[in-house]
């Protein structure tokens, strides 16, 4: 699977000096200054284990785009972004370790989104991390699979145990009332919807300069876009991320992956679905504006999104 050198992965690789040894050392020791969104335990953990997954494979002689792109996530995770399990349309995967990578993911989510990136931050990681080390592995050698699935299985049962019992009530709470069912989530109503054929919406979103951070408006869009989409069915979700022509081309082709990466999570918490969504980076090469090499340009530093969906979509912010 190709990869790009992401911002986050530049902003890691240049902090790595200044992580802690070991795990218990505070996350104000390796936190970001200036980010716009709240830090998490959860997100500390990732930033520590994606780390120690990418030095492991520098000790066996690994340098390539996967090196690069855990250390991305785990740099985004600092900054608040949610980073999740990779999806499984993200790697080319044999047909025999298709199913139970399938069936692993499918429980870890479970974990996750059960209490687990709040309540079990650094098993949880663990287990996150131990999962993508296998996703790799299997589609680098199938062969070589052993060590990362079976950290996996250590790592989900030692995550599942320790959130049975962060869960379960406290002795003095045995014969309390049972704590009342969580409030249904209220989803604003959709846009009404006109029946017609199927098409290809478009949609762009816009970033400050040598930023891969939304803003207030970016998030408003992308919630925006998300509440239609899951109005109506839809499938190939497609976001390309864009710079402008101010800075090093390499660098802009890491920038404009992390445009991409950005709103494609943002999506995600938002409820679409991860499976149909494909992430991209054209760094400099595809301006909407040509003006120029080392032209800092608004208009070029963007993210387009697009998906098919059956008939007319409408995108309202209200």
């Amino acid at each position: 699977m190709k990869r790009f050198l992401t911002a986050t992965a530049i902003i890691a690789s240049l902090a790595v000096m200044a992580l802690p040894a070991t795990a218990e050392d505070s996350a104000d020791d390796i936190a970001v200054q200036g980010t716009g969104k709240a830090q998490t335990t959860f997100g500390t953990a990732l930033l520590r284990d994606y780390y120690d997954l990418a030095e492991d494979r520098t000790q066996i002689g690994i340098h390539d785009e996967d090196w690069l792109y855990f250390l991305g996530k785990g740099a985004a995770a600092r900054e608040g972004y949610l980073v999740i399990p990779e999806p499984m349309n993200a790697r080319s995967l044999d047909v025999s370790v298709n199913r139970p990578l399938q069936t692993a993911r499918t429980g870890l989510m479970k974990m996750l989104e059960g209490g687990g990136r709040d309540l079990v931050p650094n098993e949880a990681s663990k287990a996150q991390v131990a999962f993508d080390c296998w996703m790799e592995v299997a589609e680098r050698d199938r062969n070589s699979q052993a060590a990362c699935k079976s950290r996996f299985e250590t790592a989900m049962a030692n995550a599942q145990n320790a959130l049975s019992a962060a869960l379960a009530p406290k002795p003095a709470e045995q014969a309390a009332t049972p704590a009342p069912a969580a409030a249904p989530v209220v989803v604003a109503a959709a846009p009404k919807m006109v029946a017609g054929p199927r098409l290809l919406s478009d949609n762009y979103i816009f970033f400050d300069w040598d930023s891969a951070r939304l803003s207030s408006t970016g998030n408003e869009l992308v919630a925006a876009m998300a509440r239609a989409l899951r109005a109506k069915p839809y499938d190939n979700v497609r976001i390309v991320g864009h710079t402008d022509t101010s800075g090093a081309t390499d660098y802009n082709y890491g920038l404009s992956l992390g445009r991409a990466i950005a709103v494609r999570d943002e999506l995600v918490r938002n409820g679409v679905s991860a499976s149909k969504v494909r992430v991209e980076a054209v760094g400099e090469t595809d301006s909407a504006v040509s003006l120029g090499d080392g032209v800092r340009e608004a208009r070029n530093r963007r993210v387009l999104v697009s998906y098919d969906v059956e008939g007319p979509m409408v995108v309202s912010s209200n």
